[in-house]
């Protein structure tokens, strides 16, 4: 959804967590989508993703209180 990454959607449901801790989930997303793969491609791009998810979080606290 997101820039059309699936991968962006994955730091959003483990908020201030690993998705790929969250085994549940991933028996979930696999029985639907496949088995995601965590690649040194996907990892860089989850901690990207991470990071800008984080820093909008902490730019808006001011403005949204």
């Amino acid at each position: 959804m997101f820039w059309g990454d699936p991968v962006a959607d994955f730091v959003s449901l483990a908020l201030l967590g690993n998705v790929e801790d969250d085994a549940d989930f991933l028996s979930g997303y696999a029985a639907v989508a496949g088995p995601p793969r965590f690649d040194g491609s996907v990892r860089l791009r989850l901690a990207l993703y991470r990071a800008s998810l984080y820093l909008i979080m902490l730019v808006e606290a001011v403005p949204r209180g």
